[in-house]
């Protein structure tokens, strides 16, 4: 793939028309992509004058890719320079790809991906994909889309901090339990959407507060019962405890409600999913406060259990959310060992530390919608936190002259540099709550 370039903003414009006719075609899709790996920068759809104009921030070969349904797709190779910052593609001519039968079958035939003003849609079934892949696994095929080691996505530059399944949050804030347990082969459509704020769509007022989110649409026959998937694992080895990892997901998807329950456990350092009250003690610089779901230094246990829900009827009264407890422990025990070269001479380093972490956490985030009338609505948002955290750590360190022998390191009673012990214990809680309400009535006068 192609490194990203830092160049200012390109503005692509052109214009569409029917080749015989002469007349502007009205929603074209027209996307620019970068050679030779075709990966799109960006895209628009013409509007009712045959016009599109789309930004771009990359220098080089590039190809302008025109689909209209009825017509025959072009592809207009061109190059940017550096120092550009408008490129007119001019007046392209469209022909129609309609042929005289005796006798034909129509067959529809979905684009891989449409672009849609402040959507971009991708057609599920034209990626292939593997046996029982997840979301993720299609979301690393995608153009512009790029997951990190951590299960972070960005599109287009834009983190992705919320996922929806068929227009309704799914778990809250955190994106990777939707992309990484959802099969694809559920998923009809992923649509990248670059949403207004709940405020802004209320009030029709942009207040610049967007965000780029994940739309997943849940195939028409999927919505029937239970569906879910198991993973479980287990290895022994005589110089280390049993290790495990263990966890589920079950989802049921009917009509305008959703369901779904998931677990986990394991002893292998795994991340279950984000621990949503960790980051209560998170400003505290602590060593020992380290509560989230990742795992830090030495051996971890973890388990995580959560629920997600939304019920109810759009035009009348829904209320969702989701709830998660997860709980981890965690040993360490870590033995240093380093010699320091100076110019005409050395100093040895030893250090053991012995440490315990336990945390405790729970949350809850809730959403209740009332459209009292056809002008009326309105809005309760509660959440709550509550993060537990015990530490217990012990260490001890020589720097010394010369060197001692790993084993007798602590017994050593000669000359050195520094020599101490250090020991620390702190138990530690936090609780949070909020309550956002929304009220709100439209003019009936003036609409």
């Amino acid at each position: 793939m192609s490194a990203q370039q830092n160049v200012a903003k390109i503005n692509i414009s052109g214009k569409i028309i029917d080749s015989q006719t002469g007349e502007a075609l009205n929603q074209a899709t027209v996307r620019v992509q970068i050679l030779p790996d075709s990966v799109m920068l960006g895209g628009d759809v013409t509007n009712q004058n045959g016009f599109f104009e789309i930004p771009v921030r990359r220098t080089g070969n590039l190809i302008i890719n025109i689909s209209y349904m009825g017509y025959t797709n072009i592809i207009k190779p061109f190059t940017l320079k550096q120092g550009e910052t408008n490129y007119n593609a001019g007046v392209i001519k469209m022909e129609k790809s309609a042929r005289l039968l005796k006798e034909a079958v129509v067959e529809e035939q979905i684009p891989p991906v449409v672009v849609k003003e402040d959507t971009i849609e991708y057609n599920v079934d034209s990626y292939k994909m593997q046996a029982n892949s997840v979301v993720e696994d299609m979301l690393k095929k995608l153009p512009g889309v790029d997951i990190d080691s951590e299960g972070k996505v960005t599109a287009n530059g834009k983190e992705i901090k919320k996922v929806y399944v068929d227009g309704k949050e799914f778990f809250g804030n955190d994106p990777t339990v939707a992309t990484k347990n959802i099969n694809t082969d559920i998923v009809e459509k992923l649509q990248v959407i670059d949403k207004k704020s709940d405020l802004a769509l209320l009030t029709g007022i942009d207040d610049g507060d967007d965000e780029t989110v994940i739309n997943l649409t849940i195939k028409k026959g999927m919505k029937k019962g239970w569906m879910g998937n198991i993973l479980g694992g287990y290895g022994y080895a005589e110089e280390h405890p049993d290790r495990f990892e263990a966890s589920t997901m079950v989802n049921r998807f009917e009509q305008e409600n959703q369901y779904s329950i998931l677990g986990g456990a394991n002893n292998i350092n795994n991340q279950t999913f984000t621990d949503k009250g960790g980051g209560i003690f998170s400003g505290s610089n602590m060593r020992g406060s380290r509560s989230s779901g990742g795992a830090g230094s030495g051996i971890s246990t973890a388990g995580s259990a959560g629920a997600n829900f939304n019920v109810g009827k759009n035009d009348h009264f829904r209320v969702g959310g989701n709830l998660f407890f997860s709980a981890k422990e965690q040993d360490e025990n870590q033995d240093i060992y380093r010699e320091n070269i100076l110019q005409d001479s050395s100093t040895y380093y030893n250090s053991n530390t012995i440490g315990y972490n336990r945390s405790r956490n729970f949350s809850s985030d809730l959403k209740m919608e009332w459209q009292v009338d056809s002008l009326t609505k309105v809005e309760l948002q509660p959440s709550f936190g509550y993060n537990k955290t015990y530490t217990n750590e012990h260490s001890e360190f020589l720097t010394s002259d010369e060197l001692v022998e790993m084993a007798d390191w602590r017994d050593y009673d000669g000359d050195y540099v520094n020599k101490g012990t250090n020991h620390r214990e702190m138990d530690m809680h936090g609780a949070n709550y909020s309550m956002r309400a929304n009220i709100s009535r439209k003019s009936a006068s003036k609409p």
